[in-house]
């Protein structure tokens, strides 16, 4: 489970056109790995979004960068890389 806070990846992630939202009782974290495209079998239809391109250039990562008081601009650099 992602905890009880999951409520916000589940908001961000349904916000993307084509996200197929959680269905009630869903566990979030296999819903997460369903739609990002990260699950081995799912009953969900991952979506075609570049998650990781879109969050770079969108607002959660410039409000994080300001957060860690890290300059403006800087937030591609301060992800962090899963090897697939």
């Amino acid at each position: 489970m992602l905890g009880h806070e999951s409520c916000n990846l589940i908001k961000y992630l349904e916000g993307f056109e084509g996200v197929a939202p959680i269905r009630r009782g869903h566990n979030p974290a296999t819903w997460m790995l369903e739609v990002t495209g990260g699950a081995t079998s799912t009953g969900v239809k991952a979506s075609k979004i570049d998650f990781p391109a879109a969050y770079k250039v969108g607002r959660p990562c410039c409000l994080l960068s300001q957060s860690l008081a890290v300059p403006a601009g800087t937030c591609t650099k301060t992800l962090i890389l899963f090897s697939t």
